[in-house]
């Protein structure tokens, strides 16, 4: 495997994200445009994360369901704001059994019109409150510039939908999932997240408040990995989902929704990656060991071949390998990878299994075995370290730990390095401009048509306003762009 086939970052970071998923095996355009063919390697870790966000969600008693794909288009029409922020991306199907149907359907692109008329059906009474639910499920968005994991026209994410006698429980639970989001991303994802809410213009359609997790990729740019969203009764007035509260009166539900997909997977790529390719947090790792039986030189390799001692030295390697009860606990502990490909170099090997992003390898060489030793490599260190066989299971764990530790600072280190205050909209041009330009700590007006100039001017918006902000005064009285009375300091970028 040639590194040659991967850009560098610092050449076309588009280019090299692109080059990872495709050597690295994760995933394949399909014959559909915007449509991914997800591989074996890409799924796993698509998986891994859903089974820590499952879990974290199903732990505050969360309930999973199944809703159909298809909604009646007059489902959207019901929901003026719905339509507008979705019309774009919809799929319609306008035909079924070979005839024109009489009502078209959409292809979800989310799933509030397809949920909530089941809702008003089901709540009729305070007494039927809380009800929270969430579905996994596919749903379809007609990208204009679609992109491996992050934007696909078609993508896997969870969606939950809840309902709430009162505002103030509603809102308790937009933050509370927006808290999930942010500790997965952190504690198996090893990627650190702004948490806040979102801008009026940068808000999900139909919403009164939507806060979001940002995470920053290597070149700079914000990467929305999570949203919650109170939706208030915006939703409950349209679909009429109202009970009788415990004065008997008919009240107006309070509902929130909220969500996280694969665009996970494409965080973790941009965040940790390198030029060597994927670097994988181990919670998320489909393979978190990969074991090597390698030979001190390729030329030692060619005297074993010429010899005709290979099968000798492998059938030693493979009683070393096999027989030991370290590694049968290692591959009890742990997804381990034993590589007893003998056809390929120990180098082509190395750099295939680095590309892969696999944390630890353990390489186990003739001098190795004669020394009763092993070599643990470091993937996010990219370093080697020589270890008695006896005290391999310790100082694997030490170094999975160290591993995952090192993503996480490394992240936070390159956020906080890219983090630019800024006093002035000439400064913040000239900062969005840059190759690797980042996150501007910016005190804003708040203002719809401010942050439109500005977008229109630099393709950056606003990207959170950070929880740590919202009770504060900004630095500055006044905007950054318009000069209008500052209201709050916000984060804005550029943005996948």
């Amino acid at each position: 495997m040639e590194k040659s086939k991967i850009t560098k970052q610092s050449e076309n970071f588009s280019e090299w994200y692109l080059d990872v998923v495709r050597e690295a095996g994760l995933s394949e355009n399909s014959e559909v445009r915007g449509c991914g063919i997800i591989k074996p390697y890409g799924f796993k870790i698509w998986e891994l994360i859903k089974k820590f966000l499952s879990q974290e969600i199903e732990a505050t008693g969360v309930e999973n369901v199944y809703f159909p794909s298809l909604v009646p288009m007059e489902n959207f029409e019901k929901e003026k704001n719905h339509v507008e922020g979705f019309s774009p991306e919809l799929a319609v199907v306008t035909h079924g059994g070979g005839e024109k149907l009489e009502k078209p359907f959409a292809v979800r692109p989310t799933s509030e019109a397809a949920m909530y008329g089941a809702y008003a059906r089901w709540i009729k009474s305070y007494r039927d409150l809380p009800l929270r639910l969430n579905q996994w499920n596919n749903v379809i968005r007609w990208e204009k510039r679609p992109r491996p994991f992050l934007r696909w026209s078609e993508f896997l994410w969870q969606e939950g939908h809840t309902v709430f006698e009162t505002e103030e429980e509603a809102k308790k639970e937009m933050w509370q999932m927006l808290d999930i989001y942010a500790k997965v991303c952190e504690n198996y994802l090893c990627l650190p997240v702004l948490k806040g809410r979102k801008s009026e213009n940068e808000k999900f359609a139909g919403a009164v408040i939507t806060s979001t997790i940002e995470s920053m990729a290597k070149d700079g740019k914000s990467i929305q990995a999570g949203t919650s969203h109170y939706l208030g009764q915006n939703f409950s007035k349209v679909f009429g989902v109202k009970f009788l509260d415990r004065k008997g009166k008919e009240q107006f539900a309070h509902q929130n929704s909220w969500g996280a997909s694969w665009r996970l997977v494409g965080s973790v790529i941009m965040g940790h990656g390198d030029d060597h390719g994927l670097r994988l947090p181990t919670p998320i790792a489909p393979i978190q060991i990969v074991i090597l039986p390698i030979y001190r030189t390729d030329e030692n390799l060619e005297e074993l071949e010429s010899a005709g001692q290979l099968s000798q030295k492998v059938s030693v390697m493979d009683f070393y390998i096999n027989g030991l009860k370290v590694f049968e606990n290692l591959q009890k502990n742990y997804r381990v990878k034993i590589d007893e490909r003998m056809d390929l170099r120990p180098g082509f090997k190395f750099n295939e299994w680095e590309l892969k992003g696999v944390p630890i390898r353990v390489e186990i060489g003739v001098k190795e075995v004669e020394s009763k030793t092993a070599i643990i490599f470091r993937r996010d260190t990219m370093q080697r370290k020589i270890v008695q066989i006896e005290n391999l299971e310790d100082e694997i764990k030490l170094a999975i730990e160290a591993h995952d530790k090192n993503l996480f600072l490394q992240a936070l280190a390159f956020r906080e390095q890219h983090t630019f205050r800024i006093e002035n909209f000439s400064d913040f041009e000239i900062g969005v401009k840059k190759d690797i330009a980042g996150y501007f700590d910016v005190s804003w007006c708040e203002d719809p048509n401010c942050e439109k100039e500005i977008k229109e001017k630099t393709s950056a918006v606003s990207r959170v306003l950070p929880t740590k902000n919202e009770n504060k005064l900004p630095k500055n009285s006044k905007c950054f762009h318009c000069g209008k009375p500052a209201k709050h300091d916000w984060i804005f970028a550029r943005s996948y």
